[in-house]
């Protein structure tokens, strides 16, 4: 076989002809192997020039081997039987192919003869080898025995508690889907597991024509993941419906339930939510961890000065405190915060809730049910009969609970809720058009706080981002000021993000701006005398994020709008 002699050049100079590399980004990266030493392709990725993955192509080009891509391969899982996972492990390789005469396997060195021989030895035939990303190896390596053989140690760790209908589930004891020890007992215990390992608000299992896509929401964005057998399907649904307490056999309507979980001693609630779809029935599982709530407020995102403000409004004996935001937000989060801030003996707190996500002790927690007629204002006026000091009401949706949760604030009671608005000053439009005059408004409302979440940098990966200079001049940030990206890791799952911090938009209302709204005047003057009261807007709020280096000039762009 003939070899291209421009396979013979340095990696450098393979990716400067490709184009994937400028001549001065070269030169720099000479001169940094000069005087720091160092791998240049560690150079390279580590100033973020290039990406890892034309690293590895350049790589594979200069030695003349096969480069494969496995972020969106789907491994044979019956693949991991042929050799051990130490094996695996130690020498980062993976097997993507099988035949009786050879094996295919991935390695981040197809060069390493000791590692060929050593699996060569244990597979007894001749093995091939490709060039691959050592990320995506161990990714897979892990997706084989974290998720398919740990599953025996997470049954014991994950215990499903029953609240309602034992004496119906006693009966189905001896069935296939109540052994602790069978596997799709063992599956849904793992997929739970994981997806609380991996920091996920919400799993989707979606069956398609031809496989099951399991989805987790992580950090705000939906990832994929491999989805179980479609054979195995229905009863993984069943099972799922069995510990929710739904009707097994009803497969045409939606049907909506909770399952409770312990997971290594920590209380774990998730709503359970199915959908009949063409193809069979969609699951959605909301996970609701105490831990997010319990939460102090130093720690979601807010200044000194806005956690005074919060802090201070939270402290007043009447008034109302209102919340806006999309769904996803984080309202609830903050809601709880203060409610745990303001939670002492001397204080009768009542909340109102459209489900009651999460029980917290010494509140009376009363949930909402439509479907006989228990509505928010109906719960609401029962509630002003039971002497409370706060009451939180999870979401005003209707003139009446609008009207009543108004009379509660000006009779001496804190009244905590949400709305959907845009931002804190539309709140006041908004509360308009549920027909409360404008002079109610002003007298009741204290503070309206609009809030989004925008993802942290991971800080693993964090790196320094080359943005053009006239974005940065729009959004405000001064010259000079550095600004920050993820250059993307296993820790954060190659995205360059891990968690997320609020961003706030903070309206205390005070007697000037009462007057104008007593007076009716229109959202955008209320909104110009706000900021020159010292509001900071949403995007004001995102851009400091971005100067502290938490977040990035994407999630300011997506998050918010000037």
């Amino acid at each position: 076989m003939v070899i291209n002699p421009l396979r013979r050049k340095p990696l450098g100079e393979i990716l400067l002809e490709q184009g994937k590399l400028t001549e001065e980004q070269f030169m720099h990266v000479l001169q940094e192997q000069k005087e720091s030493g160092g791998r240049v392709g560690e150079i390279m990725t580590g100033l973020g020039y290039v990406r890892q993955t034309d690293i590895l192509k350049a790589l594979a080009f200069q030695k003349g081997l096969t480069y494969v891509d496995l972020a969106d391969m789907e491994i044979n899982p019956d693949f991991k039987k042929l050799v051990p996972e130490e094996v695996m492990r130690r020498f980062k390789a993976i097997p993507i192919d099988n035949s009786e005469m050879s094996a295919t396997f991935a390695m981040s060195d197809p060069t390493d003869f000791v590692a060929i021989e050593e699996i060569e030895k244990v597979l007894r035939k001749k093995i091939i080898t490709v060039l691959a990303s050592e990320v995506e190896i161990n990714r897979h390596i892990d997706n084989f025995y974290e998720g398919l053989s740990g599953l025996s140690d997470l049954t014991e760790a994950v215990n499903l508690e029953i609240r309602d209908d034992d004496e119906d589930l006693a009966a189905l004891d001896d069935g296939d889907y109540a052994a602790e020890d069978t596997p799709i007992v063992q599956y849904v215990n793992s997929l739970i597991a994981e997806a609380v390992k991996n920091g996920a608000s919400d799993i989707h299992l979606e069956p398609q024509e031809e496989a099951i896509s399991l989805r987790l929401r992580v950090d705000g964005k939906l990832r994929e993941f491999p989805g179980p057998a479609k054979r195995a399907y229905s009863a993984i649904v069943s099972r799922l419906k069995i510990v929710s307490n739904l009707d097994i056999a009803e497969r045409r309507f939606p049907q909506d339930g909770k399952i409770q979980v312990l997971l290594d001693g920590e209380k774990i609630n998730l709503r359970v939510s199915t959908l009949p779809t063409v193809y069979g029935e969609k699951v959605v599982m909301r996970i609701l961890s105490m831990a997010s709530i319990s939460l102090g407020l130093e720690e979601l995102g807010f200044t000194e000065q806005e956690l005074d403000t919060y802090k201070r409004n939270l402290k007043n004996p009447l008034g109302m405190i209102l919340v806006t935001g999309p769904t996803g937000s984080g309202k609830t989060t903050t809601l709880y915060g203060g409610l745990n801030y303001i939670n002492v003996p001397d204080k009768n707190i009542i909340t109102i809730e459209d489900p009651v996500e999460y029980q917290i002790k010494n509140l009376n927690q009363v949930q909402v049910q439509s479907e006989i007629d228990l509505s928010f204002s109906r719960f609401l006026r029962a509630a002003m009969r039971q002497d409370p000091d706060v009451i939180m009401i999870g979401e005003i949706r209707d003139q009446e609970t609008a009207s009543i949760s108004v009379q509660a604030a000006l009779t001496g009671h804190l009244v905590l809720s949400t709305l959907h608005t845009n931002d804190a000053v539309s709140t006041i439009t908004r509360i308009k058009y549920l027909g409360i005059n404008s002079f109610l408004i002003a007298d009741a409302v204290n503070l309206i706080m609009a809030q989004r979440l925008v993802r942290r940098i991971c800080t693993n990966c964090k790196q320094e981002a080359q943005v053009q200079p006239e974005v940065l001049k729009r959004l405000g940030v001064p010259d000079g000021v550095k600004v920050y990206e993820g250059r993307g890791c296993t820790n954060c799952f190659e995205t360059g993000y891990r968690g997320r911090v609020g961003i706030y938009e903070i309206l205390e209302l005070g007697d000037d701006l009462k007057e104008m709204i007593v007076a009716n005047v229109d959202d955008l003057r209320i909104k110009e005398k706000a900021i020159l009261g010292g509001m900071k807007t949403l995007r004001m709020s995102a851009v400091e994020k971005l100067m502290q280096g938490l977040t990035t000039v994407e999630e300011v762009l997506t998050a918010t709008f000037h």
